[in-house]
């Protein structure tokens, strides 16, 4: 018998595309290892707009972290009207599109990678995302406590 409470199962599926959506991160990580095995071109030598493309990148990268507490804040506005379920749905959405988010870095830098055939862009764009994963991944004790606050000042 299953009595897990709507919050916990949320959590848990939450938890679980997470995970999968970490795990891209290593996937991509294993592509740039089979192209540079492989020793595949680039398809551009144009240095000055892969330079100007990998400053973009960059700043964008950097500017996911304001992004995501940009969304998260929106989303997880308290409606007087929200039911518990609201709620979580609410918390749920705030989680998968803050890893969304923070899957951008290595999407940019495996972009840059597959433009120039330089590993390090990726690899470090990864640790980026990494980073922000580390910090948006869903954790009970968040859900637990942001459930409990919001339920009380409903009733």
């Amino acid at each position: 018998m299953n009595s897990a409470t709507p919050l916990i199962k949320a959590f848990r599926i939450n938890a679980i595309i997470s995970g999968a959506m970490l795990g891209s991160l290593f996937l991509y990580a294993v592509i740039v290892e089979v192209f540079r095995y492989r020793h595949v071109t680039p398809p551009f030598s144009m240095p000055s707009l892969l330079e100007n493309l990998r400053l973009v990148f960059v700043f964008l990268s950097f500017a996911v972290y304001f992004m995501i507490n940009f969304f998260r804040k929106r989303i997880l506005v308290k409606q007087l009207e929200d039911t518990p379920e609201v709620l979580i749905r609410k918390l749920s959405m705030a989680h998968l599109i803050s890893l969304a988010l923070a899957e951008l870095p290595a999407v940019f830098g495996l972009l840059l990678f597959l433009l120039s055939g330089i590993s390090r862009d990726y690899y470090l764009l990864m640790v980026l995302s990494i980073a922000l994963f580390y910090i948006y991944f869903p954790r009970y004790s968040f859900w637990e406590a942001w459930s409990k606050v919001n339920e009380a000042q409903s009733g």
